[in-house]
């Protein structure tokens, strides 16, 4: 809703931290990762070192399940030779098929992340569902270079104030 009535930003991304159980491999562990939307990497103007990033049809609710891993998660799964476009590691206890490798020099420390992730995944939210889905869903914008941040806050509030009235119950 936010990126259809915003006036204020050329674009909005949405992201939710996760932590995903790695299964499959000779010690199981936790990587840290963020749900995203599939305009995040292209917000943010990064490129993947390798394959894709997550495209629109990935965040559609029941699309098969893909990742972006972090170059040092790549590596230490795979070893520094291997591009692991095409593999699938095991996610909490679902298959996900890697379809890129996002490089060192990629700073996103996504939301109350104390380390950088190292798997980025689609968020898939259901349209009318997204805050009982998510409560825990953040956005972030950028500001098109024709607003001021005062009147970014304005174009919020009356965003805030009409998703209130449509959604009264969220």
């Amino acid at each position: 809703d936010i990126r259809e009535q915003n006036r204020a930003f050329v674009d909005v991304i949405g992201f939710a931290p996760e932590d995903f159980s790695l299964t499959g491999v000779a010690v199981p562990e936790v990587l840290q990762g963020e749900l995203v939307t599939a305009n995040t990497f292209s917000l943010l103007g990064v490129a993947p070192l390798y394959g894709r990033t997550i495209d629109p049809q990935d965040g559609v609710p029941g699309a098969a399940p893909i990742c972006v891993l972090s170059e040092s998660a790549s590596i230490s799964l795979f070893g520094k030779q291997v591009h692991p476009i095409g593999k699938t590691v095991q996610l909490n206890g679902s298959a996900y098929q890697i379809v890129g490798v996002m490089p060192r020099s990629f700073g996103w420390q996504g939301w109350f992340n104390w380390q950088r992730p190292e798997v980025w995944v689609p968020l898939q939210l259901e349209r009318s569902l997204r805050t009982e889905q998510r409560p825990d869903l953040f956005s972030m914008g950028l500001l098109r270079p024709d607003f001021s941040v005062a009147q970014a806050n304005t174009d919020l509030q009356r965003m805030v104030s009409q998703l209130a009235a449509i959604h009264p119950r969220e």
